[in-house]
C-alpha cells in the first residue's frame, strides 16, 4: 500500500517514546507525495496517510521528521507523536527549491499511556490545537528554500526547524510547545544567516544541514561548506545553542569547525546527527568514497565521528567501509 516507489524513508522515536514515525516519499504517475505510519509498541497504529498537496501539480520531497509530544497535569504525556517538515515545489529532484511545510502528527494517549484504542494519528497545529489532515500544514518558507530539518527538544517540547535559502544560507525559527515563534530569543544569532561568516563563506552551497536537540536541553546545526581559500576542499561546521538563563531562550555559540574533508570525501552526502543520551554530546555521520589503501578503486565508506556538547571531538574519525575483492 505504499506505491510503486518509495525513497526517502525517515524515521524517529515519538515524544514519549512508547512508538515511532515513519515517513517516505510515494512516487506515483511520476508525482512525489509524503506518506506515514505511525508504529506503536509491536504494531501499526491507524492507517498508512498521505499529506495533500498544498497546490495541484506540484512535488513534495526532502523530508525531516523528528519527535513531538504534549503533557498533561503532573506531568504525565497524554500525546505522543513527530513533527514532518518537507519540500513542495515545482521539481521532484532532491536539494530543490520550493516552500517548506511543517506538520505535526498527534496520537493520543489512554490512562496507561497507550495509544488510545480504535483511533489513529491526526495532525496538529503548532499551538497543538488537533485537526484533520485535510487542513492546510502551515507554511513556513513561501519559496526559495531546501533540505529542512527539525527536531524537538526533550522536557520543554520547543520545535527547531531549519533550512538552506537560494543565498546557501542557514535559516532558523524556533516555536514554543503552545506554537509561540520565540526565534527572537535567541541570542546571537541573524535568524537568516546562521552559518554564513567571512571565513565559512559558501563558495558553492551550505549543503547536508540537520539540526538536533540535545540531552542538556539545547541544539546543535551542523552542515558542510567550501571554505573560502577553497571551493575543493570543505568543511564539517556546527553552531551549538544552550539553554538561557530564562526558559524558552537560547544563546548561539559560536561556529565550530568539526572536521576538515579532504579531496576524496568532496563527494559525501547522507549526513545525519545522533544526540547523547549519557554525555549530553553528538555524533555526526556521513558516507563518502574511500579507498583502502589510496590505489585500490573507492567504494562507498560510511565515515562517524563523536563530540562533547562543546563540540570537542572524544574519538578519532571512523570510517565503516565494504570493499569488494
Amino acid at each position: 500500500g505504499v506505491g510503486p516507489v518509495v525513497g526517502d524513508v525517515q524515521m524517529a522515536a515519538g515524544g514519549v517514546g512508547i512508538g515511532y514515525g515513519v515517513s517516505w516519499i510515494a512516487t506515483n504517475a511520476g508525482a512525489n507525495q509524503v506518506h506515514f505510519r505511525y508504529i506503536g509498541l509491536g504494531a501499526l497504529y491507524g492507517p498508512e496517510i498521505a499529506i495533500p498537496l498544498a497546490q495541484a501539480g506540484r512535488q513534495q520531497h526532502d523530508i525531516s521528521i523528528g519527535a513531538y509530544f504534549v503533557d498533561g497535569a503532573g506531568g504525565k504525556p497524554i500525546v505522543d507523536g513527530f513533527d514532518l517538515a518537507w519540500v513542495e515545489g515545482g521539481s521532484a529532484a532532491a536539494h530543490s527549491f520550493g516552500a517548506v511545510y511543517l506538520q505535526r502528527i498527534a496520537v493520543n494517549l489512554d490512562a496507561a499511556k497507550d495509544p488510545v484504542a480504535g483511533g489513529q494519528p491526526v495532525g496538529a497545529g503548532l499551538d497543538g490545537v488537533q485537526g484533520g489532515l485535510t487542513d492546510a500544514p502551515p507554511l513556513v518558507v513561501a519559496g526559495n528554500a531546501r533540505d529542512p530539518s527539525v527536531t524537538g527538544l526533550h522536557g520543554t517540547n520547543e520545535t527547531i526547524l531549519s533550512w538552506v535559502d537560494n543565498g546557501g544560507r542557514i535559516n532558523l525559527r524556533v516555536w514554543n510547545n503552545s506554537g509561540g515563534d520565540i526565534s527572537a530569543s535567541t541570542t546571537g544569532l541573524d535568524r537568516t544567516n546562521v552559518g554564513a561568516l567571512a571565513s565559512l563563506r559558501a563558495l558553492s552551497n551550505t549543503d547536508q544541514q540537520h539540526v538536533i536537540g540535545l540531552a542538556g536541553g539545547g541544539f546543535v546545526v551542523a552542515w558542510v561548506t567550501s571554505t573560502q581559500a577553497s571551493a575543493a576542499n570543505k568543511v564539517l561546521a556546527a553552531r551549538i545553542f544552550t539553554p538561557g538563563a530564562a526558559a524558552g531562550t537560547f544563546t548561539a555559540g559560536p561556529i565550530v569547525i568539526l572536521d576538515t574533508l579532504d579531496g576524496t570525501t568532496n563527494a559525501l552526502a547522507d549526513l545525519q546527527l545522533t544526540a547523547h543520551t549519557d554525555d549530553g554530546g553528538f555524533s555526526v555521520s556521513w558516507t563518502a568514497q574511500d579507498s583502502p589503501d589510496g590505489v585500490a578503486p573507492a567504494t562507498n565508506a560510511i565515515f562517524s565521528r563523536s563530540y562533547t556538547a562543546g563540540g570537542l571531538p572524544t574519538d578519532a574519525l571512523g570510517a565503516f567501509v565494504y570493499h569488494a575483492p
